[in-house]
C-alpha cells in the first residue's frame, strides 16, 4: 500500500515507477511526452523524439492526464502542461501525479521553533482546491481510483479508510491494510490477519480468508491461501486458475508472469500464461517484465530485449540491466531503455554510474539516444 509521493528527497520517481510497482505516464492523446534527463535537468521529448520541454527542472515527474508535477530549487513545486507552461505554479510543497482529474498536494506550515507541518489538499488540473487542506485531518492520502481515494488521518494511526472528491469519508479510517478500488472492490483486511475484498460501504463481499490478495483486472485478482501458491479468483471468491510453480503476477496484456523451479520468485525461471490459465511462452527466462503494447522485456544473459506475445525475440538484448530494473514498458510506441556511455568512469563511480536512458521504438531503435 506504499505510496509514491513527489518530494525533494525524490530523485527515484523520475523513473516514474507507480505505487504499485508499474511504470506510469501519459495516457494516449495525441501529446504524448516523455521524460528525459540533461545535465542532470528535467525536461521532455515528443514521441518523434524532439525537444518540445527543455531540461530545467530539479525535479520532474511522468505526464499524466495532461500534466506533470516538476520543481526547480527542490523547495517548491507545481505542475506543467503538454506545451510546457507552468499551468498550475510553483506554490507546493510536495505532491503526486494527477488522477481521475485530482492531484495530490501538501504545504507545509512552519512553526514556532522550526517544527513543521504537512497539510494535504487535492487539486484540479487548473489548480483550484478540490479538497482544501487538511479539511479532514488527513495524514496520508493516495491516487483517486472510481472516484475514491485510500488516506488516513492523524487520530487513526496506520488505520485507512476511503474518502470521496468532496473529502468526506465514504469508509472511515478502521482497515489494516487496503488497496485501491478497482472493478467495484478493494482488496482489504480489517486487521494484520487475512485480506479478503470490501465493497463501496465497507462490507467484504469476499471474506478475508486468503493470506495475500491483490486488485481485479478482468475479472481475475491474484491471491494467495497459502505462500507460495499464487491462484487467481473471480468476483465471487472462486478460484478459477491454480498457477504453476510458485510466483505469479497479475495480468497486463491479458498475460500473467509464471515462475518454476524456484523459491517464492527467486532463482527459477519466468514464463508467461494466458487467462484460461495455460502456459503460452514456455518458462525459460532469468527474468521478465510485464507485456505492454504487445512487447514485453526479458532479460538473457546480462542485457535485455523484447519478445512478442508468440515468445518471439523480436528487439534483441542488448540493453543494459539497471537499479530501476527492466527496460520499458512501451507506451505510445516507445519505451525507456537504457546504454551505456562510452568514457572513462571516475575512480570509485558505482557500476551504474555510466548507465543513461533513452527510448526506443518498437523496432528497438533509439529515437532519443542514452544521454547525461
Amino acid at each position: 500500500m506504499t505510496r509514491v509521493l513527489f518530494a525533494a528527497t525524490a530523485l527515484f520517481l523520475c523513473l516514474g515507477r507507480s505505487p504499485h510497482g508499474e511504470q506510469i505516464g501519459a495516457r494516449a492523446t495525441g501529446n504524448e511526452r516523455f521524460l528525459i534527463t540533461m545535465n542532470g535537468l528535467h525536461g521532455y521529448i515528443d514521441k518523434a523524439g524532439t525537444i518540445v520541454i527543455p531540461p530545467q527542472y530539479t525535479v520532474a515527474g511522468e505526464f499524466r492526464e495532461n500534466r506533470a508535477f516538476v520543481g526547480r530549487d527542490w523547495r517548491m513545486y507545481g505542475f506543467l502542461d503538454p506545451a510546457g507552461r507552468e499551468i498550475i505554479p510553483m506554490r507546493f510543497s510536495g505532491g503526486a501525479s494527477f488522477s481521475e482529474g485530482m492531484a495530490l498536494v501538501w504545504l507545509t506550515q512552519t512553526f514556532e521553533g522550526g517544527r513543521g507541518q504537512d497539510e494535504i489538499g487535492f487539486v484540479d488540473p487548473l489548480g483550484r482546491w478540490a479538497i482544501l487542506p487538511n479539511r479532514s485531518r488527513l495524514s496520508w492520502a493516495d491516487d483517486f481510483h472510481e472516484g475514491l481515494a485510500l488516506a488516513r488521518t492523524e487520530n487513526t494511526g496506520d488505520k485507512v479508510g476511503f474518502i470521496n472528491k468532496r473529502g468526506q469519508w465514504v469508509i472511515p479510517p478502521q482497515l489494516a491494510w487496503a488497496e485501491p478500488f478497482s472493478e467495484g472492490v478493494a482488496a482489504a483486511a480489517a486487521s494484520e490477519g487475512k485480506r479478503g475484498f470490501v465493497d463501496r460501504t465497507g462490507r467484504f463481499v469476499i471474506p478475508p480468508t486468503f493470506g495475500e490478495v491483490h486488485s481485479f483486472s478482468g475479472g481475475l485478482a491474484l491471491a494467495y491461501q497459502e505462500p507460495c501458491k499464487p491462484l487467481f479468483i473471480d468476483h465471487s471468491g472462486k478460484v478459477v486458475i491454480r498457477t504453476p510453480g510458485d510466483f505469479a503476477s497479475a495480468f497486463r496484456d491479458g498475460l500473467s508472469i509464471v515462475e518454476v523451479d524456484g523459491q517464492c520468485g527467486l532463482g527459477g525461471k519466468y514464463g508467461y500464461m494466458n487467462r484460461s490459465g495455460a502456459v503460452t511462452i514456455a518458462p525459460q527466462y532469468e527474468s521478465v517484465a510485464p507485456f505492454s503494447e504487445g512487447l514485453a522485456a526479458v532479460r538473457i544473459g546480462d542485457t535485455w530485449g523484447f519478445i512478442n506475445r508468440k515468445g518471439t525475440l523480436v528487439i534483441p538484448p542488448r540493453f543494459e540491466n539497471t537499479a530501476a530494473g527492466a527496460p520499458g514498458p512501451f507506451r505510445s510506441g516507445l519505451a525507456r531503455a537504457y546504454s551505456r556511455i562510452p568514457g572513462d568512469r571516475p575512480p570509485n563511480a558505482s557500476a551504474m554510474a555510466d548507465l543513461q536512458a533513452g527510448y526506443i521504438n518498437t523496432k528497438g531503435e533509439y529515437v532519443w539516444s542514452p544521454t547525461h
